[in-house]
């Protein structure tokens, strides 16, 4: 019982967060989902052959449906959701996807390259199973934490991801910024109190799913809550959504999340 108000507790300034605050202080996530929101009417056409290749939980499968594209989905067994294995068309490594050549109009990509052994090998295959004339629609991070670990090798600056590109045969249509420092600052921000407070009183923090995370500080947790409460409100979330909005002021933007990224396959 006592465990129940304590996690209630914990999650009581998520409860009180607006949606509209929560989608914005993500940057992260807000950034990706507006590249998609923008992207997928635009080069989506009724019957488009459409892959996901690193679907996840299918978070953009709605979106493309509705544009009209016939919508497949992959991703490597080790990440997708046990859950739902089924909802994949096929399981595979995306430098060795079991398609024919020139096989997709569309191909997704989101937030996938940076946990790839081999990222050429990867953006090769997207080249090569792409029709002639199709897009590769990608999304990858520049600066960020460790994260889904092992499966973190890499982060890309927009001159990294161009040479893959480049030696993939894509022509690049576009690579710009998601978001200024001020987004990274916001995004840091949102990882920040929880991150302290979990390594404080916690054996692991939250987010890790490899390992059982056990209390191993009550009495510390409980001293400690109220400040990490106000360090929520304060740190986690007005923060976060004063910079969305002041982010506009950093015009070069070369301090980013990540790259928001279109490229065509040649005729």
């Amino acid at each position: 019982m006592l465990k129940k108000i304590y996690q209630t507790i914990l999650q009581l300034p998520s409860y009180i967060t607006p949606e509209f605050v929560k989608k914005r202080i993500d940057t992260e996530r807000w950034s990706v989902d507006q590249f998609m929101s923008r992207n997928i009417p635009l080069y989506v056409r009724e019957g488009s052959a459409v892959l996901d290749a690193g679907a996840g939980p299918h978070r953009y499968r709605t979106l493309i449906k509705s544009a009209g594209g016939k919508y497949h989905a992959t991703d490597f067994e080790h990440v997708f959701s046990k859950g739902s294995p089924d909802s994949y068309d096929f399981v595979c490594s995306l430098d060795d996807i079991p398609q024919p050549d020139n096989s997709y109009d569309i191909i997704v990509n989101t937030q996938v390259l940076e946990h790839v052994e081999y990222p050429q090998r990867v953006i090769n295959e997207l080249y090569r199973i792409l029709k002639p004339g199709g897009k590769l629609l990608l999304t990858t991070n520049q600066m960020f934490w460790l994260h889904h670990s092992p499966y973190n090798f890499f982060f890309f600056t927009k001159f990294g991801l161009a040479s893959l590109f480049t030696h993939a045969g894509f022509t690049i249509n576009s690579i710009e910024s998601r978001g200024g420092a001020l987004w990274f600052l916001a995004k840091l921000c949102t990882y920040l109190p929880s991150h302290l407070y979990y390594q404080l009183v916690y054996t692991a923090h939250k987010s890790d799913k490899s390992v059982l995370i056990t209390m191993k500080r009550p009495i510390l947790a409980l001293l400690v809550l109220p400040f990490y409460l106000l360090a929520k409100i304060l740190i986690e979330i007005l923060l976060p959504f004063i910079l969305f909005y002041f982010d506009r002021f950093d015009s070069h933007k070369e301090i980013t999340l990540g790259h928001e990224c279109v490229c065509t396959k040649p005729l």
